[in-house]
């Protein structure tokens, strides 16, 4: 029976897929019958489960009793539907004039009354009608052949419905998987549209007609004041150009060329650890200094050394070139606030007698590594 249901399962899915399955379809899938197909369509309809049926001699001697006559009538009403369910729940005492037997043009069926005897007259008797959950829970109890033939279709009912979990579960699966795919094709397509536009995208340059080696300083201006990148490199254009798909909000502050940018960057980076103003995240970022402290740091480590600094006006040109072709609604006005914040605060302390100290720079002395100067 297990591998009977895992072939429908599979039968299913490749059949149907992920689309809706109709009644008819499962019928297919169970192999029914004509007489277990039409049974499905009477006993899965809904109406028919809620509503209230007659009881007629046509359809108590077909289902419900194996041998016709008073005797057997009697036990099925005294027996089955009266000892063993509930009144006004699963079946009703009505009269032959209910509508029920008369839309159905047939012979009512009805328990003759008691002392009486079954010669007595024809308003004696008793009619009953039943629902349809009723009627479906005495067929199947029913010893007749029409009852066996009931439960053995309602064993295939029950296996239909492992296979329709089963169903379901694959359903499931291909529908996730789709998602998945989905996604993936999504992502792929985002990032082939992406290398496109990079493609397609032009970025300034410096134009400097001095190449080589250098120290750099630059800052995404999206991001809070007092936070910088410092690095080095051989072709400072080229890598602008990266530092434009990663951080495209990035202007350049300062640019130095100088064949120890190697050891100016040690150097600068070993000071700023001291005073504990790199990030502790990432090695290559500041945190919570000004721009004129860093640049004062910066170029007293390259006085130990051959270097030349880049013009400011040169710079500001090309960050104004970058910054308009990326957004120009973002200005640089936390750090300038910042440092017109401290230099009115010193100025006031001067106008009130408080001395402002100043961190002092010194030159190492001869032959000592600059490092270890702060």
């Amino acid at each position: 029976m297990i591998q009977i249901m895992d072939h429908l399962s599979k039968l299913a899915v490749a059949k149907y897929g992920c689309v809706e399955i109709s009644n008819d379809q499962l019928a297919d899938l169970a192999g029914f019958n004509s007489e277990e197909r039409e049974l499905m369509h009477i006993f899965w309809d809904k109406m028919f489960n809620d509503s209230w049926i007659a009881l007629t001699n046509e359809l108590i001697n077909t289902y419900l009793i194996d041998t016709p006559g008073p005797d057997a009538l009697r036990n099925f009403y005294t027996r089955k539907l009266i000892n063993k369910y509930q009144e006004d729940i699963d079946y009703q005492e009505t009269t032959v004039e209910d509508p029920l037997f008369q839309d159905l043009n047939a012979n009512p069926s009805g328990l003759t009354g008691g002392e009486q005897g079954p010669k007595r007259a024809s308003s004696l008797k008793r009619y009953f009608k039943v629902t349809g959950r009723c009627l479906k829970d005495l067929i199947m109890s029913a010893t007749s052949d029409r009852g066996a033939r009931i439960r053995r279709y309602y064993i295939k009912v029950e296996s239909l419905v492992v296979v329709m979990r089963d169903i379901i579960t694959i359903q499931n699966k291909m529908i996730a998987d789709k998602r998945v795919l989905d996604v993936q094709r999504s992502l792929a397509a985002l990032t082939i549209k992406h290398k496109s536009l990079l493609k397609r995208r032009t970025y300034p340059k410096l134009g400097l007609a001095r190449k080589g080696k250098c120290f750099y300083i630059i800052r995404n201006i999206k991001e809070e004041a007092g936070r910088y990148k410092i690095g080095i490199s051989d072709n400072i254009d080229r890598r602008l150009k990266e530092h434009r798909t990663d951080i495209p909000f990035s202007k350049l502050i300062a640019l130095y060329f100088t064949i120890n940018n190697s050891e100016v960057e040690r150097i600068t980076k070993n000071r700023l650890q001291r005073l504990k103003l790199m990030s502790p995240v990432c090695h290559e970022f500041t945190c919570g200094i000004q721009r004129s402290t860093l640049l004062m740091i910066v170029e007293t480590v390259l006085e130990a050394y051959l270097y030349e600094k880049v013009d400011q006006d040169i710079l500001d040109a090309y960050n104004q070139e970058v910054l308009l072709g990326e957004e120009d609604l973002y200005e640089e006005t936390a750090e300038a606030d910042e440092e017109g914040e401290n230099e009115d605060e010193d100025d006031a302390d001067a106008e009130n007698g408080v001395d402002v100290v100043e961190d002092e720079y010194v030159d190492p002395p001869e032959g000592q590594d600059p490092s270890d100067v702060v």
